[in-house]
């Protein structure tokens, strides 16, 4: 009778290792980046990307890359704002191709938004960051001026 429940127990155990392994492998993704001089080569190449923007609306008028889907989800850390970025998990998980997330410098908006992605079971190999953010997009964009430093 005792062996029966060390063996249950051990197999038990093992089981709940291996479901927490393979539960937190996407959880504990580290985003990747690209640079603009990347991005904007990937874009004259013509390569299937989705430009993903989370900025704020008035920094978004300001300055963004054309072509881009606005979000204005910024910080991506609120429920409210989580609501917004639920809206694009299906796509991007039927998406072919690579997703470039975008916000004002690169770091708070676009992190929180790849960590909310990878959550949601977005594949995180298809996620990059824009490194720099729209402030350090050195080329064309649409909008009124630079955004205010």
């Amino acid at each position: 009778m005792k062996i029966r429940r060390w063996t249950a127990l051990a197999l038990a155990l093992l089981l709940t290792l291996a479901l927490c392994a393979c539960g937190g492998a996407a959880e504990d993704a580290e985003p990747q980046y690209r640079t603009a001089e990347e991005l904007h080569q990937a874009m004259e190449n013509g390569e299937n990307l989705l430009l993903l923007d989370v900025q704020p609306q008035d920094q978004y008028d300001q300055h963004h890359i054309a072509g881009v889907t606005a979000t204005f989800a910024f910080p991506c850390d609120t429920p409210e704002t989580q609501a917004i970025l639920k809206g694009y998990v299906k796509e991007l998980k039927q998406f072919d191709g690579d997703v470039i997330l975008i916000c004002p410098m690169g770091k708070m908006g676009s992190g929180n938004a790849f960590d909310y992605f990878v959550s949601q079971g977005v594949d995180p190999a298809k996620l990059y960051i824009l490194e720099g953010g729209q402030t350090g997009w050195p080329y064309e964009y649409e909008g009124t001026g630079p955004v205010e430093e």
